[in-house]
């Protein structure tokens, strides 16, 4: 059991706990963890300030996440936020894979005073396969509009692939 504490960044712009970045695909593997204490990474692209990942992280890259914990993040900004416990995406075409298996993702969060709070839990605009997973106690919160506590699925370019089976959503909350 091996905690990856990330609650005290020596830069706040990059906050995310673990960070996928560098066009990793699903043979980049993160099994057996416990991710906590994210504060989640600066994210400027065009019109977009927002603030996203706070336990991992995924930028136009894949992985494949098995059996972790991802617990208490919070990602909290004024502007635009997502993704509490993970954020995937990117502006890359063809979208990479993110398979999540049997993770645990509970109590984070996805704050924003002023703008928009997409999904405490996850948020994919990836190809995505998610299988055995529990998602529970995760919170989006905001006065403008609150999407998704537990998780947030959606394409940017086009289609991407989504398989989901057998996975638990509880008590999450936006």
């Amino acid at each position: 059991n091996t905690i990856i504490d990330g609650s005290q960044p020596e830069n706040p712009d990059l906050g995310s706990v673990v960070t996928f970045e560098s066009g990793e695909d699903t043979t980049s593997i993160l099994i057996g963890f416990t991710i906590t204490g994210g504060i989640g990474t600066r994210i400027l692209e065009g019109p977009i300030d927002a603030r996203g990942g706070g336990g991992v992280f995924f930028d136009r890259s894949g992985g494949k996440l098995t059996d972790n914990y991802i617990i208490e993040n919070e990602v909290n900004y004024n502007n635009f936020t997502m993704g509490g416990g993970i954020v995937a995406g990117g502006f890359i075409d063809p979208q990479p894979w993110l398979v999540l298996c049997r993770n645990r993702i509970s109590h984070n969060k996805s704050i924003s005073d002023f703008e928009q709070a997409n999904s405490g839990g996850i948020e994919v605009y990836t190809n995505l396969i998610m299988i055995d997973n529990e998602l529970s106690y995760n919170e989006s919160q905001s006065p403008v509009l609150s999407v998704g506590g537990g998780a947030s699925i959606r394409g940017r370019f086009g289609h991407i692939k989504v398989y989901i089976h057998n996975n638990t959503f509880s008590n999450n909350r936006s």
